[in-house]
């Protein structure tokens, strides 16, 4: 049986009387699901989605056909014969859903000249970033920024790679997205009315939209999509693994390489909100921080997971409103602008630190600690230097080592030593 796919994942058996169409395929635990079609020319015949695997559900389907074939038809394709193909169509289409996941002997590559981001730091090419924070800290406003910024081209904040970008908006209304749009380009120094690829479905779950967006995503050759956001995901409880797992499939799925929106916990600010299987699914994790001072947003940008990649420094961003225009100014900032939030974070930094010694056991340095809570080493260094609670206890070469005064053991006494502060 000579069985065909499209790239939307549609997989079609043809004959000089019937065709066969199954869409939206999937594996689940009880067995392999998809929605199967009986066409005789452009009618449709029979359409129904089941287990493939199961047998009285194949024979409903091809009954429901032979019922409406006209004598000419039933005569060249009895009803044994039709079932018999539904069978085999159905064992076809596993049998090559199974063949695209077979192990290959792989070589390694150095990634000499090859451009590792779309938007550098933020966006990895191939990969997923989770952008979080708090309701009204300008994190939509950013991704669009981040989205047209890659579209266009354009350096204004960030080095980029120009590529294709969808945007898709399920947050808010297009009249509203049309007025961003508009403030996002000027900004940009771009034409204000330059378009963007962008799915408007105020209201609407991901999981509603996903076949109509796969399509125009391979149509129009779209290499990195920004959605607004996982919480309108529709695959179920987001604290749940199952539907964590399914809502980063899908957004794999989608495109080479994905920006979703996400809130943090209520308890804390630092953690993305939601199961567990967001930080383990995305490539980068983007904690949004900021601060209102008049009319400027200060958006402060801080990465807390990076798979392949450095964690980059913080970086700050200001955006000036106006009540009737929206946004009018953006420009990078630093954080004597916003001193709530240089004293927030240092409060965070030094729990961070005090958290890590003591998973540590008590004594540490400053790179064990850094990779623990990926933290800046230089302000590791400096809190473990300048802060009471810690005191030089021992030098492995360059490597220096602090201690917990609290956890000190009595008879193990504090060292002085004239080693450089590494």
């Amino acid at each position: 049986m000579n069985i065909g796919s499209s790239p939307d994942g549609t997989y079609i058996y043809r004959d000089d009387h019937i065709q066969l169409t199954l869409k939206d395929l999937r594996e689940e635990r009880t067995g392999l699901h998809g929605r199967l079609g009986i066409f005789v020319g452009d009618k449709i015949y029979a359409n129904s989605t089941f287990n493939l695997w199961r047998d009285e559900e194949r024979v409903r389907l091809a009954n429901s056909a032979y019922t409406i074939f006209g004598d000419i038809l039933k005569t060249a394709y009895p009803r044994e014969l039709l079932k018999h193909t539904v069978d085999l169509f159905c064992l076809e289409v596993e049998a090559s859903l199974h063949a695209r996941y077979i192990p290959e002997l792989l070589v390694g590559e150095a990634r000499v000249g090859q451009a590792i981001y779309w938007l550098d730091p933020y966006i990895v090419r191939g990969g997923g970033t989770i952008l979080f924070g708090t309701p009204g800290s300008g994190k939509s406003w950013l991704a669009l920024l981040m989205a047209v910024s890659v579209d266009a081209g354009s350096g204004e904040f960030w080095t980029v790679q120009q590529t294709r970008v969808g945007f898709v908006n399920l947050e808010r209304s297009a009249a509203s997205l049309r007025h961003r749009l508009w403030n996002v380009n000027h900004m940009l120094g771009l034409d204000p009315s330059r378009p963007l690829p962008v799915l408007n479905a105020r209201g609407q779950s991901l999981h509603n939209v996903t076949k109509g967006l796969r399509k125009f995503i391979i149509d129009q050759k779209i290499e990195l999509i920004v959605v607004d956001s996982i919480s309108r995901a529709g695959e179920g409880n987001t604290n749940e693994n199952d539907t964590g797992n399914r809502i980063v499939d899908t957004l794999n799925a989608l495109a080479p390489s994905w920006l979703a929106i996400g809130h943090p916990t209520r308890q804390d600010q630092t953690h993305i909100g939601g199961t567990i299987m967001f930080d383990a699914g995305a490539d980068v994790l983007v904690q949004v921080k900021t601060s209102r001072v008049g009319v400027k947003l200060g958006a402060f940008l801080a990465v807390t997971k990076a798979n392949d990649t450095a964690i980059p420094p913080q970086q700050g961003y200001s955006l000036v409103f106006d009540e009737e225009e929206g946004l009018t100014e953006v420009y990078k900032t630093d954080l004597t602008e916003y001193p709530d939030i240089a004293a927030a974070m240092d409060k965070t930094t030094k729990a961070a630190i005090k958290g890590a010694m003591e998973e540590l056991g008590g004594m540490a340095s400053a790179v064990q600690i850094a990779e623990l809570t990926g933290l800046q080493r230089n302000h590791i260094s400096t809190e473990l230097k300048n802060s009471p609670l810690y005191a030089f206890h021992h030098a492995d070469g360059r490597t220096r080592f602090y201690a917990m005064l609290t956890t000190r053991p009595v008879d193990e006494p504090l060292r002085e030593s004239k080693d450089p502060p590494f």
